[in-house]
């Protein structure tokens, strides 16, 4: 897996990537959605498997909600099968937001 921008990865033929979230100062609660065709809740500890599309762009969307008012964040682990990896920190920021969505393209 290769980093091409912020939240965008190309994928090896056959390579697929292990997408993991981490809650700390929140109760973990995030929802995912793949390529607008649903997920569901992400478990504490769950991995999400996205393998490389055939043609195109594949879209991970995770929704995280933060269970305070401030100081919660996630974050959210991307491993490739081939190596390659990334981490991105959702914070709740200072106006304490209740929630947030981030959007991965992988191809």
């Amino acid at each position: 897996m290769k980093i091409i921008a912020e939240r965008q990865y190309l994928l090896d033929p056959g390579e697929k990537a292990k997408v993991s979230v981490t809650a700390t100062g929140t109760v973990n609660n995030v929802n995912f959605d793949i390529d607008g065709q649903g997920g569901g809740p992400l478990a504490d500890g769950q991995v999400i498997t996205v393998s490389k599309p055939a043609g195109g762009v594949r879209k991970l969307t995770l929704l995280f909600t933060f269970s305070g008012s401030s100081g919660g964040q996630f974050v959210v682990t991307i491993k490739g099968d081939n190596g390659g990896s990334d981490t991105d920190v959702v914070d709740q920021g200072a106006f304490g937001i209740p929630g947030t969505a981030r959007s991965y393209l992988f191809q």
